[in-house]
């Protein structure tokens, strides 16, 4: 397994990380089983989240005994210090351990919340209280958006980050990367297969990546035996992409720009009651999560209300709020499509 340096914290890791979002399809014996066996291949690097469903009480049994080979980074979206200290003592008490490589303020995508969690008394003074205890080593953040994350790198007070980047979502590697490089800041990827959308062509998606010498590892999610195999294999035989599968990833990005959400959260809010946060990554989360899981909130309620999408009135308005040009009607139009039919099936099964 090939590893890089994880900016200043003088931490090496795999280029090979893992995610903690899908793990939650595991039974919590396999979920523990393939920790280890990701252990095993090599990777020590694993992303965790206070919100990700049980992948903190499978992980923490899995380093067991081996705590010294595993880096550990989990964090949580409190906005004040009391609570963010109170966060940490529950990872820590979950995963038992008595430290946390690195803990992150979670899901800062938008300019207002940075500020009012790095503001006096914010979270980020609870992470500098933990960080000053012994509780956690470095302090880190994750978000959507390459401006604000930039923003919180050039305060000097971040070690490390946990960003989208893919073929899809390239604007980290506009001034990002440069500045976390310019700055001693550690790159984590999130999100590096698009939430498990970018899957054909899965080993290129990678390798696209982690050509990018600024970034030290990618969590890709997995909770799969199959998925670590394939996931290792090619941060074991890494190289760069080549101009024919250069001209592959562009051939998937020209196919897929109008139709894929960034998730940068920036669009306008439906006045006709569609979550379009949701609804725009709804086929990220039937592939991540499977219909029971997403037929346990609204989800139904929020796919029928699609069917408006494509004569609505202020499509036009609604097509223009998105920043990366992404026709959200259309989009919205083939959830409505693609999933009715499978939203009224699933209530014929479980009528009654």
């Amino acid at each position: 397994m090939q590893k890089r340096m994880l900016g200043r914290t003088g931490l090496e890791v795999s280029i090979m990380g893992m995610g903690g979002i899908p793990i939650r399809r595991c039974s919590d014996e396999d979920g523990i089983a393939l920790y280890q066996y990701a252990m095993d291949k090599g990777v020590n690097y694993f992303d965790a989240a206070r919100g990700y469903k049980d992948c903190q009480t499978r992980l923490g049994p899995a380093v067991k005994g081996r705590r010294e080979q595993a880096i550990i980074a989990s964090k949580d979206g409190s906005r004040d210090a009391e609570r963010m200290m109170e966060a940490i003592d529950e990872s820590l008490r979950i995963l038992d351990t008595d430290y946390i490589d690195i803990f992150k303020l979670h899901g800062v995508c938008q300019f207002d919340d940075l500020q009012q969690r790095t503001a006096p008394g914010g979270a980020l003074d609870g992470l500098i209280k933990a960080r000053d205890q012994g509780k956690i080593r470095f302090i880190g953040l994750s978000g959507h958006n390459a401006d604000v994350l930039q923003q919180a790198v050039e305060t000097d007070v971040f070690d490390v980050i946990l960003v989208i980047f893919n073929y899809m979502n390239t604007a980290p590697a506009e001034t990002l990367l440069d500045a976390c490089e310019k700055h001693g800041v550690g790159v984590t990827v999130m999100k590096p297969l698009g939430g498990s959308v970018l899957t054909q062509h899965a080993d290129l998606a990678l390798r696209w990546v982690l050509q990018h010498e600024q970034v030290s590892t990618v969590c890709a999610g997995m909770w799969r035996q199959w998925e670590v195999d394939a996931n290792v294999r090619v941060a074991e035989e890494f190289r760069q992409l080549d101009e024919d599968e250069m001209q592959v990833i562009e051939d998937q990005r020209q196919m897929r720009d109008k139709m894929f959400c960034r998730l940068c959260y920036r669009h306008h809010k439906c006045p006709n009651g569609i979550d379009v946060d949701s609804m725009m990554i709804a086929d990220l989360c039937y592939t991540r999560f499977g219909l029971d899981a997403m037929m346990q909130g609204n989800w139904g309620e929020q796919v029928e209300l699609t069917r408006q999408c494509a004569s609505c009135d202020i499509a036009d308005e609604c097509r223009a709020s998105c920043p990366h040009g992404v026709d959200i009607p259309r989009y919205l139009t083939h959830v409505h499509v693609t999933y009715m039919p499978v939203v009224e099936q699933y209530r014929g099964m479980h009528a009654g």
